[in-house]
Order: structure tokens, then C-alpha cells, then sequence
């Protein structure tokens, strides 16, 4: 799955004060040989509700496992208002304010 890469000025956005509410930035998942995603980019503003739609097997489920704390990313990060944040469980998104509904 490859969205845009609108998050080139994230950090100038969070300095400034107005960062997305959720962002994922390059994010990296291979189970095995198998590359689930690559480089995928993503914000999510507060008070809007978001869709994650594509073919089966593009990556959908398992970037909401990631932003979610269901999986870890291989490589990128994860911003939670301009911030840097590692989501280890589900319990860490939830203490966060995330959900997710599948």
C-alpha cells in the first residue's frame, strides 16, 4: 500500500501547532518475505472520521494493526499531535485516544 507523502512539513506543522492528530510516517511491515507495507505516509485530523479503503491484501488492516498497537511497524514512526510515540500494545493506543473500528 503507498499513499502520498504529505507529511514532508510534519515537523514544521507541529512546531507552528497545528499537527495532525495521528500521523504514520515511512512506515515498514514485512511478515517473512512478504512486504505488507512500504513507505507508507498517512495524517489523520481530530474530529473527522477516516477510511482506509483498497483491494485486498494492499496493507489496510495491517496499517490499523500498527497505528492501533495490535503490531509493531518494522521501521517508520508514529506522531500523536507532532509527537513521536511507540505503541507496544493495544493498551498503549487506547491510553492514547485511539480506536479503531474494523
Amino acid at each position: 500500500m503507498r499513499t502520498s507523502t504529505r507529511l514532508q512539513g510534519q515537523d514544521a506543522r507541529a512546531v507552528a501547532g497545528d499537527a495532525p492528530a495521528l500521523a504514520a510516517h515511512e512506515i515498514e511491515k514485512s511478515f517473512g518475505a512478504t512486504r505488507a507495507l512500504r513507505g507508507v505516509s498517512v495524517a489523520f485530523e481530530a474530529g473527522a472520521i477516516h477510511a482506509l479503503v483498497g483491494e485486498n491484501n494492499a496493507g489496510e488492516s495491517t496499517l490499523t494493526h500498527i497505528l492501533s498497537g495490535a503490531l509493531t511497524a518494522d521501521a517508520g514512526r508514529i506522531l500523536i499531535d507532532g509527537a513521536s510515540v511507540v505503541l507496544r500494545t493495544p493498551l498503549d493506543a487506547k491510553a492514547l485516544g485511539i480506536r479503531m473500528v474494523h
